[in-house]
């Protein structure tokens, strides 16, 4: 199995790295339906996908200011004083010119939430570096069409590390 994080599948020890955490700690979580896996024999393995959005809902209730309770609806991941928060991560990646990006897509039209969290981590997702905060209205206003018939959700936004447009946006930088 490959041993980097961009695998579908994920074992035990690639999860116990990205959370910090000892291997029992994963064997708990994955035995109490903390965290989604499955076991064949005595190995546990998990998605991918799944691990790292329990790693952005941990994150964002550990770093958000207000209380938060953790959707199940489709339309939003958490709902908080503020209304009905939609979050989003990215590992950095770096351009050509080596500076610092993350790269969201998914984004859920006014309709369906109030806000996007976009959380960037590190290269390896190790590090929560930044949470931005931004009104999905606001975002829509960002984010220009391609064309008449564009889907909000369809889009694609990219944040800058260095962008001092986006810094205002910031709730928690390390």
């Amino acid at each position: 199995m490959k041993t980097n994080i961009e695998t579908p599948i994920l074992n035990i020890t690639q999860v116990s790295k990205l959370f910090g955490v000892e291997e029992t700690t994963v064997r708990n979580w994955a035995r109490n339906k903390m965290i989604p896996g499955y076991k064949i024999g005595k190995s546990w393995f998990f998605n991918r996908a799944r691990v790292l959005e329990k790693q952005s809902l941990d994150d964002t209730a550990k770093h958000y200011d207000n209380q938060i309770i953790i959707s199940h609806s489709k339309l939003f991941d958490i709902l908080s004083k503020d209304g009905e928060i939609e979050v989003k991560s990215s590992r950095a990646i770096f351009d050509k010119s080596g500076r610092q990006k993350w790269y969201f897509t998914g984004l859920h039209n006014p309709d369906d939430s109030n806000y996007h969290l976009f959380l960037g981590y590190n290269l390896d997702r190790s590090v929560l570096e930044v949470i931005y905060k931004i009104s999905t209205n606001e975002l829509q206003k960002m984010i220009k069409p391609k064309e008449k018939s564009d889907n909000f959700k369809n889009r694609k936004f990219t944040i800058y590390k260095d962008d001092v447009l986006i810094k205002k946006y910031i709730i928690y930088s390390i």
